[in-house]
C-alpha cells in the first residue's frame, strides 16, 4: 500500500470549499481521505494518458500494443 500523501492546507480548503454545503456531512479526516483518493485516481489517469501519447509518438496502434502486451 502506498504511503498517504500530505496535502497542503490551501489545497484541502479549496477542495472542501468546492464541495459546497455537502462538505458539512463529512469530518475533516474523511474529506482528507477523499482528496488523497482523488489525487491517486488523477495520477493513474495521467499515467494512462501519457502511455497512450507515447505509443502514438512511436507510431504503434492501440491494437498492436494490446497484442504485444497480451502475448506470452
Amino acid at each position: 500500500m502506498e504511503p498517504e500523501k500530505k496535502q497542503t492546507g490551501t489545497e484541502f480548503e479549496a477542495f472542501k470549499k468546492s464541495l459546497g454545503p455537502s462538505a458539512i456531512k463529512y469530518t475533516d479526516e474523511q474529506l482528507r481521505r477523499m482528496l488523497i483518493a482523488l489525487d491517486g485516481i488523477a495520477d493513474k489517469y495521467f499515467d494512462i494518458w501519457l502511455e497512450k501519447i507515447n505509443r502514438k509518438a512511436h507510431n504503434v496502434k492501440d491494437d498492436q500494443a494490446y497484442e504485444l502486451i497480451n502475448t506470452k
